[in-house]
């Protein structure tokens, strides 16, 4: 499962994301009641709760030990030791919520969890060295003038395609989605694949490239400080005519929305498609990249989003830039030591990470050090025109609503200005 498909179970909708599920909760709680026991002995035993998919590749989180233990051997580890109890199925932003006091030292979120945690102030306040980090990394961390979270992995939606199936030359130059649809479409016509093109339309983190890469539009307005949460721009024109740019893209490739797209497969059946060959192109984000490289999976390139062209206008495709974060439980009786340790965290982990399971460090130093590979190439391209996932709490409002009214808009019920008008009155709401 992929991470965002981890996402999806932490707020119980279908959206974008990244993480998997691990044991069952009640063998995470017989392991933090363990690890709580430690605690309280007055050992330094710090807890990191994790997002790495322990029961489908431990290589994530052999990788990040390796780098938690080469910590714990140095001058600053003090004699602290690390723990990783496996992440309970629902994910960790229920459980610290419900239970900070008790909850891990150090906690793995998505950028756009750490609003609702924030606003109940349950993480404390740290210091980043912001010039060793890539901009796109920095937005989600900080709330209120201060920053929140120690940035680690980036992840964006990417296009991964076939070369057997699908000529390298689509994606050459200022392609848009009508190059990519065709060349979708050339492949089932000549009984090449089963299946042209796929990604989850249902979904709002995978759709946001169609709903904000017109400059006016989007989910909410952002200032210089910070994302507005009075000012939705859902139902805008912009966001309007990306949504029915999106159908078109669809049936453009000749790809049928009742198949195995959005809520009727997802990641995991498009992905097992791809995987075997019978589908042409595939629009995810890094995680599959992760699991390609976890079976391992050769046959696939890579390639930024396409542009948009809404008549005389084109747009670069503009998705979401998710920053996966290391925040700091205010209630830990270890601050500094937790701080130390996700710093370090922060800024080490690098190609390690990348190869065990397709994570893109978040510092200047360690991206850059991944090389200057084709892939690579192309995550630099997409990563230069992406937005910040808003980290405000309101962000939890959009889910659940927009999904509900794109699938609506989808199956032809309503119009792409009545389903943004619908989602944008429910997230308003919902703040009520």
């Amino acid at each position: 499962m992929s991470r965002l498909k981890s996402i999806n179970a932490i707020i119980g909708i279908v959206v974008a994301l990244t993480m998997v599920l691990g044991t069952s909760a009640a063998a995470y709680a017989s392991a933090n009641s363990a690890h709580s026991n430690a605690v309280r002995s007055g050992s330094c035993n710090l807890r990191i709760w994790d997002f790495f998919p322990s029961t489908q590749n431990d290589d994530e989180r052999t990788a990040f030990l390796k780098l938690a233990n080469d910590w714990e051997s140095s001058k600053a580890g003090g004699g602290c030791t690390v723990t990783e109890p496996i992440q309970p199925s629902g994910g960790y932003e229920t459980p610290f919520i419900n239970s900070p006091k008790t909850a891990g030292d150090i906690i793995m979120l998505p950028d756009d969890q750490e609003g609702v945690v924030w606003g109940d102030h349950l993480i404390a306040p740290v210091s980043l060295k912001t010039k060793d980090y890539l901009p796109d990394a920095l937005e989600g961390a900080v709330n209120g003038g201060k920053d929140y979270a120690y940035p680690m992995f980036l992840e964006t939606m990417m296009v991964y395609y076939n070369p057997t199936l699908i000529p390298s030359s689509t994606f050459k130059g200022k392609y848009t989605w009508n190059t990519v649809a065709a060349a979708a479409k050339a492949c089932v016509s000549s009984s090449k694949c089963d299946y042209g093109l796929a990604w989850q339309w249902d979904n709002v983190y995978d759709d946001a490239q169609f709903l904000q890469s017109d400059p006016g539009a989007g989910y909410f307005a952002q200032t210089k400080t910070g994302f507005n949460p009075k000012k939705i721009l859902l139902a805008s024109k912009g966001s309007v005519a990306g949504l029915n740019y999106l159908k078109s893209t669809i049936a453009a490739a000749g790809s049928p929305v009742d198949t195995f797209l959005g809520a009727n497969g997802g990641d995991g059946t498009a992905t097992s498609l791809f995987e075997a060959g019978k589908l042409g192109i595939l629009d995810i984000g890094p995680w599959a990249d992760g699991e390609f490289k976890q079976i391992p999976f050769t046959n696939y390139a890579v390639a930024a989003p396409p542009y948009l062209k809404d008549g005389s206008k084109s747009y670069q495709g503009t998705p979401f830039v998710g920053v996966q974060d290391l925040v700091i439980n205010k209630f830990s009786p270890y601050l500094s030591q937790a701080k130390s340790l996700a710093s370090y965290l922060s800024l080490n982990v690098g190609k390690s990470m990348y190869q065990a399971g397709g994570r893109l460090p978040a510092t200047k130093a360690q991206f850059n050090a991944l090389g200057n590979t084709a892939e690579i190439k192309a995550y630099k391209t997409a990563l230069a025109h992406v937005r910040a996932m808003p980290n405000i709490p309101q962000m939890g409002d959009v889910w659940g609503p927009t999904g509900s009214e794109l699938t609506l808009f989808m199956e032809g019920k309503i119009t792409a200005q009545a389903a943004m008008n619908a989602s944008a009155a429910a997230i308003k709401k919902a703040e009520k």
